[in-house]
């Protein structure tokens, strides 16, 4: 069984506005792509916000990801705000391997703007 939490990294990094959830249920941001770590503080410290437009999926009609996947763990549904994981991914049938991740054409476009 996998653990869920109620505030996942990726539904508060969402409401930011820096990134989406791809078909791939991994967060891409327009800068790094999936090629990232994102962590989550926890605060009570009055800190000083100002509200973000939640970025939609830029995947558009892109399939690269479920294509790759071998075990057929991607559904290809787009992440919405009012999307749950399991519309967009079968977790147990999911092994890891981040093809996923490393053919996205957003992780592509990050590598090649890298070494340029």
């Amino acid at each position: 069984m996998y653990k869920k939490t109620l505030l996942p990294h990726k539904t508060i990094a969402t409401k930011a506005g820096i990134g989406w959830i791809g078909k791939n249920n991994l967060f891409i941001t327009p800068w790094f792509a999936c090629s990232l770590c994102i962590g989550t503080v926890w605060t009570d410290i009055p800190i000083q916000t100002t509200g973000a437009d939640t970025i939609p999926p830029e995947c558009g009609v892109c399939q690269v990801c479920i294509d790759i996947c071998e075990v057929g763990a991607l559904k290809g549904h787009s992440w919405s705000t009012e999307s749950n994981r399991e519309d967009i991914i079968t977790v147990d049938k999911c092994t890891t391997c981040i093809k996923c991740m490393v053919h996205c054409p957003w992780t592509h476009r990050y590598i090649r703007e890298m070494l340029s």
